[in-house]
């Protein structure tokens, strides 16, 4: 879904951003916080990507969630897992993450994250015609292209470094692609038009 607004950007104050949202319900089942079970538990999966001006630069800020409720017992989220990274040209590129929990969680929360990079992009973006390519890493696993909906609409197994895509059969909108090597995995943003 489209989205605007004004976020509060260190440095640069408030600065008013448009982009695109995507929220889904994608999975459930239990989730063992510290010494407590929670068995009827809904994940929500939110993914924002916006983009405005900062100090007269093109900057974008994508912003990811993970939020658990327990469906039957609990009407707030049980666990928030958030980051947040923000590109914002001159000024640099900043993030966190905040990890939010019900229950006292003794032994700490941790995200183990992988240092290794791994490249993929989509050319032209926006993509206006029939085609586009997609160009990644040498050995990567996988090419998945996601709906703004979290519905996969093509995957390619051990691609190649290029590789050609038909769209037309994809309707104008935003998609994801994500790349996967290893235990590394990046996902960016593509427009058909």
């Amino acid at each position: 879904d489209a989205m605007e607004g004004t976020a509060v950007v260190p440095v640069a104050g408030d600065v008013a951003i448009t982009g695109e949202a995507t929220i889904t319900a994608d999975g459930s089942g239990t989730l063992i916080i510290g010494t407590n079970t929670y068995s009827d538990v809904l994940r929500v999966h939110t993914i924002e990507v916006s983009e405005g001006i900062v100090l007269g630069a093109a900057a974008v800020i994508t912003r990811e969630s993970y939020v658990y409720y327990d469906i039957t017992a609990f009407n707030m989220p049980i666990f928030v897992h958030a980051t947040v990274h923000a590109e914002l040209g001159i000024v640099g590129d900043l993030g966190f993450t905040a990890v939010y929990s019900k229950d006292e969680i003794v032994e700490g929360a941790s995200i183990k994250e992988s240092t290794k990079k791994l490249n993929i992009a989509v050319y032209p973006n926006p993509a206006a015609g029939k085609n586009a390519t997609i160009t990644s890493d040498q050995n990567t696993e996988s090419i998945t292209i996601y709906s703004s909906l979290g519905q996969v609409m093509m995957t390619i197994i051990n691609p190649k470094v290029s590789e050609n895509i038909d769209l037309t059969n994809y309707a104008n909108g935003v998609y994801f692609i994500q790349a996967v090597k290893g235990d590394a995995a990046r996902t960016e943003k593509f427009i058909v038009k």
